[in-house]
């Protein structure tokens, strides 16, 4: 009897022992529907189990779209792995086909364990249990992540308090370009002011800025295709062009900003005085471009990564090269600026990931300086090497100084879904002038009414209310009647064909994502 009460105590011993060994063998993580990876329950805001490092390297793979395809095991990703101890596998599809990939792993139950989404399928994947939550893993192992990115870490998918994903940098804000060389040529200032600005125009284009002897020169470049080029002159009226703005409380149109009118009081006049592109209305958006590279115009609202960077070696015609440089209008209020860039998309984690502290720690890498440079050039010393760092200059060491031969080896086809927000090395890399211009842009935000989240009607209208506010636009500049009428006219225009609708939608919208 004794042997056989020790026999059933043993055997109770071991099957506790074995129950104890299978629960801690799940990962705990946090994901929207409060489910765990492991199939148990958790609260939202529970922190996501720290599981052991592991001994060896774990895979953990990320879906990117792309067009190209790197060689097998490229030495860049190699490089990643070493550095981190990761066992980085980075998946490829075209950009037609990211969507649809993604959306059969899903079906699949293979998510990736790293992969981007926009502002609305991160909704519907939080939603859905698709996610981690990421609070206490970047807590834990992000601060590159989060000191680089602290300005939009909570905002858009992250307004509601928990962070489901990691912001990308959209495009760069834009600036506004002024021919340094002709003020040289005219004796002129930097303008800086309304008043200063329309003198710089009209002698640039009266005062032949170019000394050719030709009356060949336009002031300013307009295209209505090219919202870049309207933002500076809106600006100086503390308008964010194209941007809802806040008035009474209510999120609407830029198109109702009180101060509308006044700017386009004042872009009439130019146009009247032939100090800006005659044709804005109808120039395609190639020739306008044109036109500031064979030397017509002396200011353009663009970006200062083509303005003066990317067309510098090759789309100028003039012998020597234009001279630039950037300013801001201010109005009346001593205030200008231009439109601020929000995150274009973000990357998260999987709730299924079995290793989400490992994912994070190689995200977290990827962000670093270090990391964002050895993914966008390559290592140091095989391919690239600085010239001038401090100053932004280096080359590309052969083989790899061909950019597809780069490529095939890793560099570059990954950065955009890791990169740096303001201090990226693209960034590092551009000439001195773009670089103190997107630094001049981002210490000249606008104030605006963003709302992430795209108001019900729109998805209906579509076009409708962006394509009366454009129409607005292009004819009270031309009009010889009565503005105030005219532009009455197009407001409750704008508010009949949705726009009353749209501004319920949008502030109840504003309202929720900035509590």
């Amino acid at each position: 009897m004794k042997k056989t009460m020790l026999r059933i105590t043993a055997m109770t011993l071991t099957m506790l022992m074995l129950f104890v060994l299978a629960a801690c063998g799940g990962t705990t993580t946090t994901t929207a529907a409060g489910t765990t990876a492991a199939g148990t329950t958790a609260a939202t805001t529970a922190a996501p189990t720290t599981t052991a490092a592991p001994k060896d390297p774990v895979t953990i793979v990320s879906l990117h779209s792309e067009g190209t395809v790197p060689a097998q095991n490229p030495s860049i990703v190699e490089e990643v792995r070493k550095r981190t101890n990761v066992n980085w596998q980075p998946t490829l599809v075209g950009p037609a086909d990211y969507d649809s990939k993604l959306n059969s792993m899903i079906a699949a139950k293979t998510l990736p364990d790293l992969f981007s989404f926009n502002y609305v399928k991160g909704q519907d994947y939080a939603a859905n249990g698709m996610l981690t939550a990421l609070d206490e893993l970047l807590k834990q192992y992000g601060a590159d992540i989060v000191a680089n990115r602290s300005a939009y870490m909570g905002t858009g998918l992250n307004g509601a308090g928990t962070t489901w994903g990691i912001p990308q940098p959209a495009g760069y804000q834009d600036a506004l370009a002024v021919r340094s060389d002709w003020l040289k040529n005219l004796s002129l200032e930097v303008p800086d002011t309304l008043d200063e600005f329309y003198n710089v125009l009209k002698a640039f284009t009266k005062n032949d800025p170019d000394k050719d002897g030709k009356a060949d020169t336009i002031g300013m470049a307009s295209c209505i295709l090219y919202g870049y080029m309207w933002e500076p002159l809106f600006g100086a009226f503390g308008i964010p062009y194209k941007l809802p703005v806040k008035v009474d409380g209510i999120v609407t149109s830029y198109m109702l900003h009180p101060e509308y009118l006044k700017a386009i009081e004042y872009i009439r006049k130019l146009y009247q005085e032939g100090l800006m592109e005659p044709d804005f209305a109808t120039i395609p958006q190639m020739s306008c471009l044109e036109k500031l590279w064979n030397g017509t115009y002396g200011v353009m609202g663009f970006n200062p990564v083509g303005t003066t960077n990317n067309w510098m070696p090759g789309r100028y015609t003039e012998d020597p090269k234009p001279t630039f440089v950037y300013t801001v209008i201010k109005g009346e209020n001593g205030k200008g600026g231009f439109c601020e860039t929000r995150p274009a998309g973000y990357y998260g984690i999987a709730s299924t990931c079995k290793y989400p502290e490992e994912a994070m720690k190689l995200c977290n890498f990827l962000g670093s300086k270090e990391g964002d440079e050895l993914i966008y050039f390559g290592i140091k010393g095989k391919h690239f090497e600085w010239t001038d760092e401090a100053n932004g200059k280096y080359k590309y060491l052969a083989p790899y100084n061909d950019s597809a031969t780069q490529r095939a080896d890793g560099g570059f086809i990954f950065w955009s879904m890791f990169k740096r927000w303001d201090d990226n090395t693209e960034i590092k890399t551009l000439t001195a002038i773009s670089r103190d211009a997107l630094t001049l842009s981002k210490q000249n935000t606008l104030e605006d009414a963003y709302i992430f989240e795209t108001p019900a009607i729109q998805k209906d209208l579509g076009t409708t209310l962006a394509d009366i506010e454009t129409e607005a636009l292009t004819n009270l500049i031309v009009s010889k009647g009565n503005i105030q009428a005219e532009y009455d006219a197009f407001v409750q225009r704008w508010l009949n064909e949705g726009g009353k609708t749209w501004q319920e939608q949008a502030t109840a919208i504003y309202q929720k994502e900035n509590k």
